[in-house]
C-alpha cells in the first residue's frame, strides 16, 4: 500500500503525492550504447519542472551531472556520458 507523501519543488512549494510508477528510463551516449535504468517514480500534479531527480537516485546509480559540460556521467555504466539539455 502507498502512502500520500509530500514533494517541495525548487521554488520550495509543497505538493502531494499519492501515485506512483515503475518506469525505465533509456538513455543514450548519441553513438552505439544505451542504458536502462529502472526506478520507482512519483507522479506530483502540477509541478512546474517536468522532472525532478532526486539524489538518492543520483547517488544510487552513480550519476553524476556535469553542468558545465552539459552531460551526465554515469559511472555505474562504464563511465558512459549522456547529454543533457538544460533548461532555465
Amino acid at each position: 500500500m502507498f502512502l500520500s507523501i509530500q514533494i517541495k519543488d525548487i521554488e520550495i512549494r509543497t505538493h502531494q503525492c499519492e501515485k506512483y510508477v515503475n518506469l525505465a528510463i533509456y538513455l543514450s551516449d548519441n553513438k552505439t550504447r544505451i542504458i536502462i535504468i529502472e526506478q520507482e517514480v512519483h507522479i506530483v500534479k502540477d509541478l512546474k519542472a517536468k522532472m525532478l531527480v532526486g539524489l538518492d537516485i543520483l547517488s544510487s546509480k552513480k550519476i553524476f551531472i556535469m553542468m558545465n559540460n552539459t552531460e551526465a556521467v554515469i559511472k555505474s555504466c562504464n563511465n558512459i556520458r549522456v547529454p543533457l539539455t538544460v533548461h532555465f
